[in-house]
């Protein structure tokens, strides 16, 4: 089963059909999650979970977001829980088949199947060309099947939290995990309501994730500094922090030498980029949070100090062709290689090619392409913020560094400058990496969900 990079879409979803095959269904017209798995004997008083993971976009948009829903699923599946995903897509997506009808209660929509995770998409209309959708309800059988979950865990306060809050029922636990500096992400609202200040849009936007995460039972936050910032932002409620995780297996490194020198050489090739020459690597979204454009005002110095050194830009996104033209204008053109959206499986082996992982984000909250970056031996060099202060550690497994161009270029250049320094970091990233298993993650989580249904249960707060 072929796999893609969360910066863009999965074609083992769906194959590129337009219309998916149905699930199997149960007499009631609900799908079934089928196959072998195995048991979760954690304790002998937890029995197998029915979980309604409610997300304003999945797969095939990709994002932290989505690839952590979608990890989170697996790993509940694989351990006999029986995960459900709550989405949505536009009316065109989902077409039906001629014995089926839109929302209806006999049918439902297709169902597309994530190894064992049952996905479910409700009607809805796209927001500009973001990967989110504007939904104000599901279709009914949707309905009836999100309350037949033992626990409902919405990863986002918006559309797919009113939802919750309106459809479950009274026996449901609510859990919330916030991935998102919602703060910082007022430029996206403002492109659809550019009337308001983008400044008021960032505290209205906050004001009701923090009344959403108020009305739930437990909030997790994937790092302790996001916790801190939820508490700003007005949250009360119980927060758990659980660090976000990734399939460390993807990213082991060959033991052998010669091996890791044919992955490098090979990566390089394919940018037409010399084995020998330093190379820093950025993995993520091309967005404005994501501060790239001082990454290249940075990296313009760097090329002053250190004359070889190179730069790829691993991944896509709206501001792609703003970064090429400014890349450009830096005069950068033979330095920076844009490599768009790679497939999930080419990841790992382009990081173990590259020498050093650098990005000025400040919008992180637990931060995968770091922890991905490190998995894969590199250390990282990062700005003092929240999310990333929490994965990168100053003289350890990177750098930190103010997002400015002077500063993080100095940061930049002494770290390439000291091979024997960036050996040490690159074995203790490794180390460190291991901490972040999406096992671990998802059994924390898992955690958290029989602690809320025992509360419920005895009537506990």
């Amino acid at each position: 089963m072929s796999k893609t990079s969360i910066f863009t879409t999965r074609p083992d979803i769906d194959g590129g059909r337009t219309v998916p095959e149905f699930a199997p269904q149960s007499r009631a017209g609900h799908s079934l999650c089928e196959g072998s798995r195995r048991a979760d004997i954690s304790s002998p008083h937890h029995r197998p979970l029915r979980i309604g993971l409610m997300t304003d976009t999945y797969l095939p948009v990709c994002n932290g977001v989505t690839h952590m829903v979608s990890l989170l699923a697996r790993d509940l599946a694989n351990r006999g829980h029986e995960p459900h995903v709550f989405t949505f897509a536009s009316p065109v997506e989902l077409r039906v088949a001629p014995d089926g009808l839109l929302g209806g209660l006999r049918v439902p929509p297709p169902v597309l199947p994530d190894d064992g995770v049952q996905v479910h998409r409700g009607p809805a209309l796209p927001l500009l060309r973001s990967g989110y959708f504007l939904g104000v309800r599901y279709p009914l059988w949707m309905k009836a099947l999100l309350r037949e979950m033992d626990i409902i865990h919405v990863h986002h306060p918006f559309i797919s939290g009113r939802l919750a809050r309106r459809l479950k029922t009274p026996q449901q636990p609510l859990v919330f995990t916030n991935q998102t500096r919602y703060d910082i992400y007022g430029h996206y609202l403002r492109r659809m309501m550019p009337f308001v200040p983008e400044e008021s849009l960032g505290v209205r936007v906050t004001r009701h994730a923090a009344l959403f995460a108020n009305r739930c039972d437990r909030v997790i936050a994937p790092s302790a500094s996001l916790a801190q910032v939820l508490e700003t932002w007005g949250v009360t409620a119980p927060i758990e922090v659980i660090p976000n995780g990734i399939e460390l297996k993807r990213f082991k490194r060959p033991q052998s030498a010669s091996a890791r020198t044919r992955i490098r050489k090979a990566r390089r090739a394919r940018w037409n980029i010399p084995a020998d020459a330093p190379l820093v690597v950025y993995l993520g979204r091309l967005a404005p949070e994501k501060n790239v454009t001082t990454l290249l005002e940075a990296f313009a110095l760097v090329r002053q100090a250190v004359s070889d050194a190179r730069l790829l830009l691993v991944g896509d996104g709206p501001s792609e062709g703003e970064l090429r033209a400014f890349a450009s204008r830096l005069g950068l053109d033979d330095a920076v290689h844009f490599t768009g959206a790679l497939p999930y499986d080419e990841v790992p082996a382009v990081l173990m090619a590259c020498d050093l992982f650098a990005s000025c984000s400040i919008s992180e909250v637990h931060p995968l392409t770091f922890i991905e970056a490190m998995a894969a031996g590199l250390p990282c060099v990062g700005t003092p913020s929240p999310g990333v202060t929490d994965t990168v550690t100053e003289g350890r497994n990177g750098w930190f560094a103010p997002p400015a161009a002077e500063p993080f270029s100095a940061v930049l250049v002494e770290a390439l400058r000291d091979a024997g320094g960036r050996a040490r970091r690159s074995a203790l990233a490794l180390e460190d990496s291991r901490a972040y298993a999406i096992e671990t993650t998802a059994a924390r989580t898992l955690g958290v969900y029989q602690s809320v249904l025992a509360a419920r249960r005895t009537g506990a707060p």
